[in-house]
């Protein structure tokens, strides 16, 4: 019996060390222990590698990536100013004519805002304020999105009367996102004009803004 118990106690004593000697080997494992490319993504912690852990020429590559990352604002704040095309150089807005009631194709009204954007998949929120500079208002605005070919993107939004320029610097807004899908590069235009008067030219200026998010 005593000598069992020798035996066993010694098993448990062998047992004891194995177990020790690979707790301390792991406490003292270093990269030279470690196979080159042995190593895979599984063996790796979500979320413990950082970009200081990564080499200066792969964080460039990530950063150059910039809007091509679904989520991302790839056209933000892209608004009406003096160097737009049409606008007055003293308030940065387009004039906008008055037109009769006919079905808005991208040959009429007025250019408001462009951006160009690679292809992809996006939600485009746009956005039209109609400002009266010197008549009695009245008309209102009606705002819609073209790609570069002439294909509408989206119905017609439409804003509220336009206050008379007494009221200085009331606008009427009309504002909507829509969502497209790019095959090619192409550019997108949101054009306006005014319905609710008798067809030319008015006293009425817009401007408009674009934010364009990529969701594939």
């Amino acid at each position: 019996m005593q000598q069992r118990l020798k035996v066993v106690l010694g098993t448990i004593a062998v047992a004891t060390l194995a177990f020790g000697g690979v707790a301390t080997a792991a406490d003292t494992i270093g990269s030279n222990d470690v196979t080159n490319n042995s190593l895979k993504s599984k063996d790796i912690h979500n979320g413990t590698v950082k970009g200081k852990d990564l080499s200066a020429g792969l964080n460039e590559k990530i950063a150059d990536k910039g809007s091509d990352r679904v989520g991302d604002v790839v056209a933000a704040n892209v608004t009406t100013s003096a160097s737009s095309p049409g606008a007055n150089p003293t308030t940065g807005l387009v004039p906008v004519p008055i037109e009769e009631s006919s079905v808005f194709t991208a040959a009429r009204g007025v250019p408001l805002i462009s951006t160009t954007l690679p292809a992809g998949h996006y939600i485009v929120s746009g956005s039209a304020l109609f400002f009266d500079v010197a008549g009695d208002g009245g008309e209102y605005g009606e705002a819609r999105l073209f790609t570069a070919d002439g294909t509408p993107q989206g119905s017609s939004i439409f804003s509220g009367a336009v206050p008379p320029a007494m009221l200085g610097g009331v606008g009427a807004l009309a504002s909507a996102s829509v969502e497209i899908n790019l095959t090619t590069a192409t550019t997108i235009t949101l054009r306006a004009r005014l319905r609710g008067g008798a067809a030319g030219p008015s006293t009425v200026q817009g401007g408009a803004n674009l934010l364009v998010t990529k969701v594939a």
